[in-house]
């Protein structure tokens, strides 16, 4: 969608529109119509303009989008996302799901100027979408130092440009510090890029701070009675209890990715050989897993007597009319908690248990039946064995065994 300018009321019923056929509720979608509502009574013009929506941020709610770092409150930030969504709508027919946590600007045109390129560069190479959209995500932080400090032009990025985003790294608490090494490291990559092709006058990536990794947490581990025991209160009654049931099913059963469970088609089913096969998301490496009986009658199961009437490759579908396919970021957490509260199951105080847990489950269950380490990390789709032993740092005694096994090669 290339124009720039469209009717507020317009623009806000084809945004509507948009994000209900993408699995958006409705009862989110009054609070930003709430937002837009409000825009619209602020506007002077019944046009949609990216300077009248900075404008109404700051009035209405003290949000500067040229701010680096600023302070925003949980309303601030809804606001902000809000007008966000709207602007993206415009200039792109879309809106990405993926927001940058704690900063974030309403789009422009240099976005385009500074970074299609490189963009293009990387979508050339094969990059997996993963690596794309989180480079995308620090190329966002990036364009706001290039606001901050003026830079109007690729050959004009210099040191000032550099420390401005230096210095929102440093300070911005609202990130994490692993996601700010790899907001460097994603950035860092691009400066070199223009580097090499002779598009800066110095390799300004050297320049970016050094953010050192930190410890990753412990993953709560579901047991194999506790994982049937949550597979058992799902109510396969329903359309949508099919639907989760096999989900719920594969991720215990596979250890995928929710993500790579969300987005099977029916390409990746090898019913003859009984295998899934498929690209991973994250990575784009190849997977090949067993497709047992289990996964393969719950799929039937809901293929036969729960999904939508539709002629889409995708498996998993919204039961939400017009039936498209779940979306990517669709995490499932929700669901895993309210089937945790249905089967009993409580955790500790300050845990948090995401769907990714039946990853480490699965890995950390297979190693403590005597699977070796290198087997786990084959089926995980792990490209270094290191990651595997990262990852599943859970069962301790479990890997120091599998380590002396391998011979040293963990």
């Amino acid at each position: 969608m290339s124009e720039r300018s469209m009717p507020i009321v317009e623009l806000m019923g084809k945004t509507e529109q948009w994000l209900l056929s993408h699995g958006y509720t409705k009862s989110t979608l009054g609070t930003y119509k709430a937002t837009w509502n409000r825009f619209l009574l602020y506007s002077k013009s019944p046009l949609y303009s990216r300077e009248a929506a900075e404008s109404f941020l700051l009035y209405q709610f003290g949000v500067d989008v040229h701010v680096i770092g600023q302070k925003l409150d949980m309303r601030m930030r809804h606001a902000r996302r809000h007008m966000n969504v709207l602007d993206e709508f415009l200039r792109d027919g879309s809106v990405c799901r993926r927001k940058v946590r704690g900063i974030a600007a309403i789009g422009d045109d240099k976005y385009s100027t500074f970074f299609s390129d490189y963009l293009d560069f990387c979508k050339a190479q094969n990059y997996s979408e993963s690596w794309v959209n989180n480079t995308i995500a620090g190329l966002k932080i990036f364009l706001l130092a290039i606001h901050a400090t003026n830079t109007q032009d690729i050959s004009d990025i210099s040191t000032d440009t550099i420390n401005c985003f230096a210095d929102a790294m440093n300070h911005t608490e609202s990130i994490c510090m692993n996601v700010r090494r790899l907001r460097c490291r994603q950035v860092g990559a691009y400066l070199h890029w223009l580097y090499t092709h002779s598009l800066t006058d110095k390799d300004y990536s050297f320049q970016l701070p050094n953010f050192k990794r930190t410890a990753p947490r412990l993953p709560h581990i579901w047991s194999s009675e506790e994982i049937d025991k949550i597979l058992s209160v799902i109510d396969t009654a329903s359309p949508v209890g099919k639907r989760n049931y096999a989900i719920f099913l594969l991720l215990a059963r596979t250890g995928l990715r929710i993500s790579d469970v969300v987005g099977l088609k029916f390409s990746n089913l090898d019913w003859k050989n009984n295998c899934i096969k498929l690209s991973q998301r994250k990575t784009g490496s190849k997977l090949s897993l067993p497709l047992s009986r289990e996964l393969g009658v719950a799929i039937i199961s809901y293929l036969q007597n729960g999904r939508p009437n539709s002629l889409l490759e995708h498996i998993f579908l919204s039961h939400n009319a017009p039936f498209q396919p779940l979306d990517e970021h669709n995490n499932f957490n929700v669901e895993l908690r309210k089937y945790l509260r249905r089967a009993g199951i409580s955790l500790k105080k300050g845990k948090h248990a995401g769907v990714h847990t039946f990853r480490h489950s699965f890995a950390t269950n297979m190693l403590k039946k005597g699977t070796s380490l290198q087997d786990v990390s084959q089926i995980l789709g792990h490209s270094d064995i290191n990651v595997t032993e990262t990852y599943l740092k859970v069962d301790i005694e479990q890997l120091r065994l599998c380590s002396l096994s391998l011979g040293g090669h963990a």
